[in-house]
């Protein structure tokens, strides 16, 4: 005889899985929504120039590397 838990694991898993598919969770859920990615990677672009922008081309290397808070995170640093 099955634990009567199983049951109630089944629902909340079914649960779960149509809330990503109504939200978009995952490659063919995003896909059957209609959404792509593309614009993510637009702002990430984006982002790339301002910093470029931010830290100019007169000043020495540490401070450009201070300008951009994700070189604070690959050293180890949490901003």
């Amino acid at each position: 005889m099955p634990n009567p838990l199983y049951k109630i694991a089944e629902r909340a898993l079914g649960a779960a899985e149509r809330c990503e598919r109504q939200l978009g969770i995952g490659a063919k859920n995003r896909a059957d929504l209609g959404l792509a990615i593309v614009s993510e990677q637009r702002s990430l672009a984006e982002m790339n120039a301002r910093y470029e922008e931010t830290a100019g081309g007169d000043s020495d290397d540490s401070e450009d590397q201070e300008t951009d808070p994700r070189l604070a995170i690959v050293r180890g640093k949490v901003v």
